[in-house]
């Protein structure tokens, strides 16, 4: 008889082995749970986190935007009752309106920059140059065979 089959015959060893195999298998399952949960958690506050973020600019923009109306309402109302008054000095004036640019108001130049322009981006951008100098080409072409060769004398 082999020391298997020793081992299979006593009945009282097969049980405490299937009973420790079963506490192991529930730990790993336990742990791998708590795993699973852990990341499906992160990934719904993250989730949450994005829609805030995308609910707020929407709201931003939504600002933006009726400021910038209430503000071409204002010129537009402005224009009409100055144009009621100066019909004649208009007729004047459109020649030399035509060569200069039309202006834009304040509401939607504001609207402009903010599109156009992305301060965070400059202030990063400005942080990562922070102490930096200026590069000389030469000096930078010489690095680069320098490592080059030993590169290559170290891959012979």
């Amino acid at each position: 008889m082999s020391l298997l089959e020793l081992i299979l015959d006593q009945q009282l060893i097969v049980i405490t082995l299937g009973a420790a195999a079963g506490l192991l298998l529930i730990a790993v399952l336990a742990i791998v749970g708590m795993r699973v949960r852990a990341l499906v958690m992160r990934l719904r506050a993250k989730k949450s986190k994005k829609k805030a973020i995308e609910k707020a600019r929407r709201q931003r923009a939504i600002a933006h935007r009726a400021a910038a109306n209430e503000e071409v309402v204002e010129t537009a109302a402005a224009n009409k009752q100055g144009e009621a008054g100066s019909a004649e000095a208009d007729e004047e004036d459109e020649d030399e309106d035509e060569e200069e640019e039309p202006a834009i108001p304040p509401g939607m130049q504001d609207i402009l920059s903010n599109v156009f322009a992305d301060d965070q981006a400059a202030s990063r951008y400005e942080a990562l140059l922070k102490g930096t100098e200026p590069i000389d080409m030469d000096e930078l072409a010489a690095f680069t065979q320098q490592i080059a060769a030993r590169l290559t004398g170290e891959a012979q």
